[in-house]
């Protein structure tokens, strides 16, 4: 299994003929989340800076721009604590 072709937080655009994907194509991101599927292929969660959200895409779908963010971006860095059933604490 090869290493994935994206690092983390670096920004890419979108380049997808997915028309379940149309309204990021062109988009600017960055990765937030990778995986790697059995195949060997690589799947990424890209925040999609101009809607804030994170999208999953494929590796082909993905362009490097060459750029990074930083972690501090996405992450404050706080934390919640949850009890076993889901209750948020404190």
């Amino acid at each position: 299994m090869g290493e994935s072709r994206f690092g983390w937080y670096e920004k890419v655009r979108v380049n997808t003929a997915d028309p379940k994907k149309a309204p990021i194509h062109g988009e600017l991101g960055a990765i937030l989340g990778k995986t790697q599927s059995d195949d060997g292929s690589w799947s990424y969660g890209v925040f999609i800076y101009n809607v804030s959200r994170v999208w999953s895409c494929c590796e082909g779908e993905l362009v490097d721009t060459g750029e990074f963010d930083v972690r501090e971006s996405f992450y404050t860095g706080e934390s919640v604590r949850v009890s076993p059933r889901g209750e948020l604490l404190g």
